[in-house]
């Protein structure tokens, strides 16, 4: 099956930055955009697409005093299955805000991503 055509028109709703990069959420998918770690020694790609009928479940773990807070993407298949994205104490409330908004969008039980072609 053909992936669908990624959108690079629009703006993003929310950008969650993380600690080992930053997770932005727009209407039709997430972008995870690695900024260090595995991703610099070729182990893992680093931007990946991520669309909605692919998200099986989102947990948002809030950090508590001198903990960083995470928000795991759990997939329903391919090479990684689980995704984090760590997060200081200060960005809790705008973790939550894109925990929602995935959550919505997972809700929607839209196949694929609508796209306006040209």
């Amino acid at each position: 099956m053909a992936a669908p055509e990624q959108r690079t028109d629009s703006q993003p709703l929310k950008i969650l930055r993380g600690i080992n990069g930053q997770l932005e959420v727009y209407p039709d998918r997430l972008v995870l955009r690695r900024k260090w770690g595995l991703s610099n020694l070729g182990l893992f790609q680093q931007d990946k697409t991520i669309y909605p009928h692919q998200i099986e479940d989102i947990r948002c773990y809030e950090g508590r005093f001198l903990v960083n807070g995470s928000l795991r993407i759990i997939l329903k298949e391919g090479n990684e299955h689980t995704i984090y994205v760590a997060f200081s104490q200060q960005c809790g409330r705008l973790a939550r805000e894109v925990r929602d908004l995935i959550e919505d969008m997972i809700s929607r039980n839209e196949p694929y991503p609508p796209f306006e072609r040209a």
